[in-house]
């Protein structure tokens, strides 16, 4: 399983809990405001995530990736980001 594919799950299986229903019943494709994702609940989404990735997130990403797989690519980019980051050697 690639970090892409982990970081999907994490989303889907989040947003399953909020739309109460199975991880499977979650479209990749589909607004995550049709499943309830609302401002509380992406500000939970984002903290779970900064908790589970090591990583600080913009509490806005959810608006501004609002689909699944969006999110998925813009918070992998930002893990990348911060690894490569890490791997910097101090000047």
């Amino acid at each position: 399983m690639t970090q892409q594919d982990a970081i999907r799950d994490k989303l889907k299986h989040f947003v399953a809990r909020a739309a109460d229903t199975e991880d499977d019943d979650i479209d990749d494709d589909a607004n995550l405001g049709d499943y309830g994702v609302d401002s509380g609940a992406a500000v939970a989404l984002i903290g779970e995530l900064e908790e589970e990735f090591g990583i600080e997130l913009s509490p806005t990403l959810v608006y501004e990736h609002p689909t699944l797989d969006s999110l998925a690519e813009a918070i992998g980019q930002s893990v990348a980001d911060a690894r490569a980051d890490d791997d910097t050697p101090a000047a």
